[in-house]
């Protein structure tokens, strides 16, 4: 999930690690959400069959593709924070992402970090389908993002003012 709309965020997001792990996995589904029209044709040419390339959507039908996924893969050459990857979790879905960034400190014990090595993603999804790794309820999740709420954000940064002034 992000806006997918140009050469630099096809990389940056790491959607060329996507497709490959895809290409690895034939027998799953795997969907990408916020391409943009504007992306150069040059990158969508070459897609294995069931991989699925989906526009950018509004944050009520985006719920929709949340509930119905297992997983949610982020594989991110950098990453700030990652808020789709804890919007993900919120809805009960398994992450599997790179290490990088914030993404570790979000996913928690509640997912699967990986170097960016198409053969280990590849068997970490296989393993978060199957469940092998951990079962992993939705209170648990909730409870992993609970240091994101932004409630807890915005007391800590409301300290943070009143020091400084």
């Amino acid at each position: 999930v992000g806006l997918i709309d140009s050469e630099r965020t096809f990389f940056l997001k790491g959607i060329d690690t996507f497709i490959e792990v895809a290409e690895n996995l034939p027998e799953y589904k795997f969907m990408v959400i916020g391409v943009s029209k504007n992306l150069p044709a040059h990158l969508l040419k070459s897609y294995p069959q069931n991989l699925k390339w989906v526009e950018p959507v509004n944050h009520e039908k985006l719920e929709v593709y949340y509930k119905k996924a297992k997983i949610y893969c982020q594989f991110s050459r950098s990453e700030s924070f990652g808020v789709a990857v804890a919007e993900a979790m919120s809805f009960g879905c398994i992450p599997v992402v790179t290490n990088v960034g914030g993404l570790p400190e979000i996913v928690g014990n509640f997912g699967i970090v990986s170097k960016r090595d198409v053969s280990k993603i590849s068997d970490s999804i296989k393993k978060a389908i199957k469940n092998e790794f951990q079962t992993v309820l939705k209170s648990d999740l909730e409870l992993a993002l609970k240091p994101f709420l932004f409630s807890k954000r915005k007391k800590r940064l409301l300290k943070i003012v009143h020091r400084l002034i």
